[in-house]
């Protein structure tokens, strides 16, 4: 692994709203990559960012398939992150 990078595994059950026929979806076994970027700081001193990237390796998943997430947090503050 990359110097600063560490590898977490974690099990949370969930539930899903409304069911979807995933035979309509073209682009189901297509990954997925969502980032949300947030700055810190005030007026002109919010130049630093906390940026969190998500992967999944598909969009569609059946009921009790496993969901494989890929999470990059980039902390480029000096502030201390406590929970994603």
């Amino acid at each position: 692994r990359p110097e600063g990078k560490y590898h977490l595994t974690t099990e949370r059950m969930f539930s899903v709203i409304s069911i979807v026929d995933l035979n309509f979806i073209s682009n189901v076994n297509l990954p997925n990559r969502i980032t949300k970027t947030k700055k810190t700081g005030v007026l002109m001193y919010n130049d630093r960012q906390i940026e969190m990237t998500i992967t999944m390796d598909k969009r569609g998943l059946v009921p009790g398939e496993n969901l494989a997430l890929d999470i990059d947090v980039a902390n480029h503050t000096k502030k201390k992150i406590r929970n994603v």
